[in-house]
This record gives structure tokens, sequence and C-alpha cells, in this order.
């Protein structure tokens, strides 16, 4: 059944001389009857490069708007026209024009994994590779160090441990909103990154964090407002 269809979608893609995208996520039905497969911008990049004029990402909206954003000729299709992702969608465009009026000192880095409409309002795009030596050359940067230095408790330590500051509230950052650098629950020593590959290299495969669920503490647990006077008056009501 399986292998009918994928015959049938590799003999429609080079009857259409369609070049099909998988996301490194997706099953091993989808990446058998893919040209191409990888990470979100390497597969933009590698998809720029190919002759199809179509192109078929099986994947989420934002990493088809990426494809779309470097190959802007091409005709690109998302496979499922629902797929989002949390990540991207965790903040829009109407909060970060917000914020810009608020501080229009500041420059707004937006990781790739954003959507297209996100990016139009911000000044820098990074990858996971790139984003820490992008950030620390930016002249926005010397504002937060500023600030650090304007602090009286901070006005007479040196730079460089200024500098730790400000690198280390980018990396507090990180740890507060990125899975793979939260700390372990089980492991206060681990990063949930690492546990995931010490986990893989134990089964001897790849594991692939595809969703999560964050929780902050406390969530959801509601105060029970009490009426004693109110609760006895139910209780003797009709006696």
């Amino acid at each position: 059944m399986i292998r009918d269809m994928q015959d049938k979608i590799l003999a429609l893609k080079k009857e259409k001389d369609i070049c099909i995208l998988a996301h490194s996520y997706q099953n091993r039905d989808i990446v058998e009857v893919a040209d191409l497969v990888g990470d979100s911008f390497a597969l933009s990049v590698q998809a720029a490069k190919v002759p199809q004029k179509t192109v078929i990402m099986c994947g989420v909206r934002f990493m088809a708007e990426t494809v779309k954003i470097l190959s802007p000729e091409k005709t690109v299709i998302l496979a499922n026209p629902d797929a989002g992702c949390l990540m991207a969608d965790q903040m829009n465009k109407e909060r970060i024009e917000q914020i810009k009026r608020e501080h229009p000192d500041y420059a707004v880095v937006a990781y790739i994994n954003t959507t297209s409409e996100l990016k139009t309002v911000c000044d820098v795009c990074v990858t996971s590779s790139s984003a820490v030596k992008i950030v620390k050359a930016m002249e926005q940067k010397n504002i937060l160090l500023a600030q650090i230095a304007n602090d009286p408790a901070n006005a007479k330590k040196p730079d460089a441990i200024k500098e730790k500051m400000v690198q280390g509230r980018i990396s507090k950052f990180y740890d507060n909103n990125c899975l793979v650098d939260m700390t372990y629950v089980k492991d206060e020593d681990m990063k949930v990154g690492k546990y995931v590959e010490s986990v893989a290299k134990e089964l001897g495969g790849h594991i692939a964090i595809v969703e999560f669920f964050r929780f902050e503490k406390g969530e959801g647990i509601q105060k029970r407002e009490e009426n004693f006077a109110e609760e006895i008056a139910k209780m003797t009501a009709g006696k």
C-alpha cells in the first residue's frame, strides 16, 4: 500500500519536474521519496540550487516561507497547509513592533526559524551556528553593557566582568526559552539536549524532539475561594 503510493509520487514528481524537500523529522515513508533531506535552513539553501521551478516542502509553514524568500522565482508548495510550529509562532509582528517603539535603541535579532512576517520587522536573522558570533559583533550589545556599567553596583567592575554579565544574560535567556538548553529535571547537572544525546547513543540510534509542552511551576493551580457562611447556609437549607 505505502510502496504503491510512493511509486505514484515518484512518477508524478518526475512528470511534473518537481523537487520534494523533507525535513529530517519526517517519517521514513516521506524521506524515501524526497530529493533533499535536512534541517530547515539547509533545505532552503539547497532548494535555491536545484533546477526544478516547483518544490514541495514536507515540513512546517516557516520552512516553506524561507524557501520562497531564498528562491522567489520558484513555486513553493507546503505539503500540509496547516502545519505550524510552536516556536515560530511564539512571537508575533505586533509584539515586536511594540517592543521597538518602547526600546528604539535596541536591535531585534530573530532566529531563522521564525515566520516571514516576523522577519520583516527584525534587524537581523541568525542561525544556531551564527547566533553567538553575530550578536557579539552587534553594536547594540553595548547598550546592554552600558546599562550594566551605569548600575552603581557594577560601576567599578572590570570590562571583562561586565562582558561576562552580558553573555550570562544571553545564556539565561536560552536556558529559559530553548528546550535543549533547559536543565533536565532529573539531573540538575545535565541539559535536556545532552540527555537526549546520551539516550540516543545508548540505544545506538537517533532521537529527534518533534514536539514538547512547557509548564510553568504552579500553572493550572487555581486558588479556591471559600465562603464558609454560604457553605453552611446551603447545607442547612430546607432543614
